[in-house]
């Protein structure tokens, strides 16, 4: 199965336009297949009103409620219209239109995806529930690739630190034999810009 290629814009809440403060509530996404995707948080507030506190929660629930009922009511408009994709990009261009409004839409994104929905939820995770997959630096990903290399030798290394009163280091891999240090390896990245890390 090849790859679906999907626009997506993220939807924000905005209510004082001068300050440019802003909350992400949501994500749309329109892909190739003729699929017209969204994704929006209808539930959680504590969130948006303890960041706006000058704003009365009424007026962002009954604001958001509204614009959600407008919101699925184009998706679905945009989903008659799989096999006239002119028409769905025309509806997702009007959408993400910069307007001077308290629900606006950030500048496009694009990316392939085999599954759109699995794509818009990890997007909608990541914008509107900070939910941040930590990605391996070249040094955290050597450490973990000679340590699988180090275990199929079937000796045991530990981190430990060495040295003297005067230098200390800290080294993730040390093969110790009774009081004997007999090897100590650390990964080095040469793209950083201070070699102790």
């Amino acid at each position: 199965m090849s790859a679906i290629i999907c626009n997506y814009a993220v939807l924000r809440f905005q209510p004082y336009l001068d300050t440019g403060e802003f909350a992400n509530l949501g994500v749309i996404m329109l892909c190739n297949n003729g699929v017209f995707l969204q994704r929006v948080e209808t539930v959680a507030r504590k969130r948006i009103t303890q960041f706006f506190d000058k704003l009365p929660a009424k007026v962002f629930t009954q604001a958001r409620q509204h614009f959600v009922t407008e919101l699925k009511r184009t998706v679905d408009l945009a989903n008659q219209h799989q096999a006239q994709p002119e028409v769905q990009l025309r509806i997702f261009k009007d959408l993400i239109e910069p307007r001077e409004a308290m629900f606006r839409f950030s500048r496009p994104g694009t990316l392939a995806a085999k599954d759109p929905q699995a794509a818009l939820d990890e997007l909608f995770n990541r914008y509107v529930h900070h939910d941040f997959k930590h990605v391996a630096s070249p040094e955290e990903q050597l450490t973990k690739d000679v340590t699988q290399w180090l275990k199929s030798l079937n000796r045991h290394y530990t981190e430990q630190t060495l040295g003297n009163d005067i230098v200390r280091v800290k080294l993730p891999f040390v093969w110790q034999e009774g009081a004997h240090i007999r090897q100590a390896i650390k990964p080095i990245s040469f793209d950083l810009d201070d070699a102790s890390k």
